[in-house]
């Protein structure tokens, strides 16, 4: 008897579909995702129903006979590979539902109204748990709290930590250095064409600090930019290197360390 059709959002365990695409290669392209071949792979009963209903959901099995679309084909790729195409997946899936490209930045309750008021009040915490555990699982958001983000921006932008942007809009994040310093900053490649006998942050001459505070501010902003692309792994390398520039230490959280854990390549030494 085939299983009931279903296209709700998937409300399941995040780390049971995570293992599923991670290890979907093993079982090379399936003529259906049945029952008894989700058995095979390690899932039964309702486990095997969520996970369905999570493939369903994203594209990757089509609703009507759960036979494998063409994006299933990611799935057969080494996972750092496929990773980005199941994250476009994933979420052009939510934005299409949920109206919003920027529902990575919602918090729990707006996404549990969310999904209530398009799929009815039973699952809707469900759902919303597993979107948000599978956007920071995957780099589409960050377990990193806002406020230090914001802290990371400031020193970016050479303001104190904790003031405020400008209301007009962000300000430029590398501003020229004080009149009076006899020099202008003009971009990354200023620093190797100064005039002869400048002293260099490095030297520690009188004036160093500030050449400091713009190195820092530089490297700052060349951080953030990467971190807006970063897989899930080198956003927390990169936000342990944030932190160390505003002296703050950092801990990784053992619920998304474990995550973060199965999205590392398991697949080496297969032939």
């Amino acid at each position: 008897m085939p299983w009931r059709r279903s296209q709700l959002p998937p409300y399941g365990s995040v780390r049971g579909f995570l293992r599923f695409l991670n290890e979907a290669s093993r079982h090379g392209w399936p003529t259906r995702l049945d029952a008894p071949l989700l058995q095979r792979t390690g899932f039964r009963g309702g486990s095997a129903w969520e996970l369905l209903v999570a493939l369903r959901f994203f594209g990757l099995v089509d609703p009507a006979s759960d036979r494998p679309t063409e994006h299933y084909a990611l799935l057969l790729r080494p996972w750092p590979e496929a990773r980005e195409g199941v994250r476009r997946a994933i979420h052009n899936a939510y934005t299409i539902v949920l109206g919003a490209a920027d529902w990575t930045s919602w918090g729990s309750q707006r996404l549990e109204q969310a999904f209530a008021e398009r799929y009815g009040k039973e699952l809707a915490r469900r759902q919303a748990r597993f979107a948000q555990g599978l956007a920071r699982a995957l780099g589409l958001s960050s377990a990193i709290p806002l406020r230090r983000r914001r802290d990371w921006e400031a020193l970016a932008e050479g303001r104190a930590v904790g003031e405020e942007p400008p209301a007009e809009g962000r300000p430029a994040a590398l501003r020229p250095r004080a009149a009076d310093d006899g020099q202008s900053q003009t971009g990354p490649e200023t620093h190797a064409g100064r005039e002869e006998g400048a002293a260099k942050p490095e030297e520690g001459a009188t004036g160093g600090e500030g050449d400091v505070q713009v190195l820092r501010r530089r490297y700052a902003e060349v951080l953030l930019r990467r971190l807006e692309r970063a897989g899930p792994e080198e956003a927390e390398a990169l936000a342990r290197r944030l932190d160390a520039l505003l002296g703050i230490p950092r801990r990784r959280s053992g619920l998304w360390g474990r995550l973060l854990a199965l999205l590392r390549p398991r697949r080496t030494g297969r032939r």
